[in-house]
C-alpha cells in the first residue's frame, strides 16, 4: 500500500486561525510474499486531520490471516533512509526510525493476529507531509540438511 499524506494551510473565512489540513490518499497494490498470498488493503477515501491530532493510518491484510510472526514495515517513499516504523520479530525495532517520528508511532499488538497492520501516527506536524507505504511481508525459515556419508 502507497500513502500520500499532504500537507496545506488554508485562511478560514479571512480568520488569522490557520488551519492545518492533512489529506491521505491510497494507491492500493498487492504484495506476493514467499508462501501466502494476501492483499494489503487500505481505505477508499482519503482521510483528513488537523495538526496536533492523532492519525491512523489503515493497513489490513485480506484475507484476515495474522501478521504477528511477519515483518511490518512503515516507510516515507520520499526520504532517503525513510523509516517510519519497523516491526519484526515479534516486536518494535525502531532503531533506524526517522528522529522525528520517535514516541510518535505504534501498531495495534492485539489487532495483528487479526491482520490488522494499521499504524497510529500521533502529534501530526507538518514535517509528516509526503508519501508513505506499508510493507507486510511472511518470511518462510529455509535450512539445507548437512549431507551426510555412508561409507
Amino acid at each position: 500500500i502507497l500513502f500520500n499524506l499532504s500537507f496545506r494551510d488554508e485562511d478560514s473565512l479571512g480568520d488569522s486561525r490557520l488551519l492545518l489540513q492533512y489529506s491521505v490518499s491510497f494507491l492500493l497494490s498487492c504484495w506476493f510474499c514467499i508462501a501466502e498470498r494476501f492483499n494489503v488493503v487500505g481505505p477508499d477515501a482519503p482521510l483528513v486531520a488537523e495538526a496536533g491530532e492523532d492519525l491512523v493510518l489503515p493497513c489490513s491484510l485480506q484475507p484476515n490471516i495474522s501478521a504477528e510472526g511477519m515483518m511490518v514495515e512503515w516507510l516515507r517513499t520520499d526520504l532517503t533512509d525513510g523509516l517510519v516504523h519497523l516491526y519484526k520479530d515479534y516486536k518494535d525495532t525502531n532503531d533506524d526510525q526517522i528522529k522525528t517520528y520517535r514516541g510518535r508511532t505504534a501498531l495495534f499488538k492485539e489487532e495483528l493476529k487479526k491482520g490488522n497492520t494499521s499504524l497510529k501516527l500521533s502529534a501530526l506536524q507538518p514535517s509528516d507531509e509526503g508519501s508513505y507505504k506499508c510493507f507486510s511481508c511472511y518470511f518462510v525459515p529455509f535450512f539445507l540438511k548437512k549431507p551426510f556419508l555412508c561409507v
